[in-house]
């Protein structure tokens, strides 16, 4: 999605690419992708793989963005952010762009104490592309705990709109 947190798909340049849309997490399509990432981080001795039984999934983030720079390298590089759908519903009705820990830990490969995996890490997985994206993924990771820092009047009527919007989005991409 652009830096306001537009997907791609719905600018016109980009809709007809399959890559500027959302990816699912049970499309196992990155497959390469994470078998892969889990050579390099096992050559490595990466220890983020055992926090993940030793071995990442084609349904995480960073399969699915290394095979949108691979295979869509146009989106890849109008992408400002790649971000889970739920962290993308919350900075829509709250204005404020975070990462749950919930996602950021199970898909996103973040630990609360070591953080992402590490820019040498990235820089080996891909030397062509810059993972600019991955590193503006990286927004700030909060707990369930957190106070909440703005009111959230108001925020039902605004998902039940984005629920609607989205629905009539879907809708739309099925039919054609």
């Amino acid at each position: 999605m652009n830096h306001a947190g537009v997907p791609l798909c719905l600018i016109d340049e980009y809709r007809e690419n399959p890559h500027s849309w959302v990816k699912l997490w049970k499309h196992h399509a990155a497959e390469p992708q994470a078998k892969r990432l889990n050579v390099l981080a096992a050559r490595r001795g990466e220890r983020f793989l055992s926090r993940y039984g030793g071995s990442i999934s084609p349904e995480w983030l960073l399969p699915k963005l290394l095979e949108t720079a691979e295979l869509a390298p146009s989106v890849f590089e109008a992408a400002d952010i790649f971000i889970e759908a739920a962290d993308w519903v919350v900075w829509q009705l709250c204005g404020e762009l975070t990462r749950n820990s919930c996602c950021a830990g199970y898909k996103g490969m973040w630990h609360k104490t070591e953080g992402y995996p590490s820019d040498d890490f990235l820089k080996e997985l891909h030397p062509k592309r810059p993972f600019k994206q991955w590193g503006k993924s990286r927004s700030e990771v909060i707990s369930p705990i957190r106070q909440r820092r703005k009111p959230m009047i108001g925020c039902i009527t605004i998902f039940m709109l984005y629920s609607l919007y989205l629905a009539g989005v879907m809708g739309h991409y099925l039919e054609s």
